[in-house]
């Protein structure tokens, strides 16, 4: 048996109102450079943010969150 979700219904008190309410939902346009962001962090799965939040991220994984420099390390 279905049943619609909660937050749905609260889109509206009609079925059609509803269905039109959630279709505002998605009107907002995604600036395509943040798009590309995003599919680029997705791809080689870093984090996506503030250099802050990164840092964080960096600090709870234990690990690199964000690109690392190309090539072979300087040698000393």
């Amino acid at each position: 048996m279905l049943t619609p979700h909660a937050e749905y219904l609260r889109l509206g008190v009609s079925d059609g109102e509803r269905q039109k309410n959630y279709r505002a939902m998605f009107d907002a346009h995604t600036d395509n450079a943040l798009l590309n962001d995003i599919q680029l962090s997705l791809n080689r799965g870093l984090v996506l943010g503030t250099d802050r939040f990164k840092d964080q991220v960096e600090i709870n994984l234990g690990r690199r969150a964000r690109p690392g420099f190309a090539g072979r390390p300087a040698q000393k």
